[in-house]
């Protein structure tokens, strides 16, 4: 076991120069995704139907919110009018709406099912958007990369720090740009 860990150290140990060697580049795909004519568009439509969800279910959400307060009013004054109403009456009131109650929690939950598949296809909508500008950010990185002699090309969000000087993201965006239609 301990000459397996010398040998891995030891192989590790002669790659470390290579790599410190490498030359190394940053690329952003989020600033390409900004300041892209073709990340701008992708951009609009992703938000356009986000904002177009979220209106209808802020606006469902308002209705559910104000059913809530009719039947808390509703529940209130039940309970006030308690003393007056006979006990088989007020029984059955309470009943009808508990019972109302719950068929709005089941709407709420309907909701809330609703919501989340329309965050699935969201997802799904964004990712579809995002794959022919995934595909020509990977090819022109890949031809810059190989213009630059490059070894090895990473994410900026993924590096605490570099110099300016290895950031290639205005070049990418500069390409893509060039062949947008």
């Amino acid at each position: 076991m301990k000459r397996l860990l010398t040998v891995i150290v030891s192989l590790a140990a002669m790659a470390l120069p290579q790599v410190a060697h490498a030359k190394t580049g940053v690329v952003s795909f989020e600033d390409v995704l900004a300041k892209t004519k073709t990340g701008k568009r992708i951009t609009k439509k992703i938000t356009s139907y986000f904002k177009r969800k979220q209106g209808l279910i802020n606006r469902k959400k308002k209705a559910l919110q104000r059913e809530e307060q009719r039947l808390m009013k509703a529940f209130k004054q039940l309970q006030a009018s308690e003393t007056i109403l006979k006990p088989s009456v007020f029984k059955a009131r309470k009943s009808k709406l508990e019972q109302r109650y719950r068929k709005l929690v089941l709407k709420g939950q309907r909701l809330m099912q609703k919501v989340n598949g329309w965050n699935q296809q969201l997802q799904k909508r964004r990712f579809k958007l995002l794959q022919p500008l995934r595909s020509l950010f990977m090819s022109t990185v890949t031809a810059i990369a190989k213009a630059k002699g490059l070894s090895i090309v990473i994410e900026r969000s993924a590096v605490y720090y570099h110099k300016a000087s290895i950031d290639i993201t205005n070049a990418v965006i500069a390409k893509i740009n060039a062949v947008a239609k």
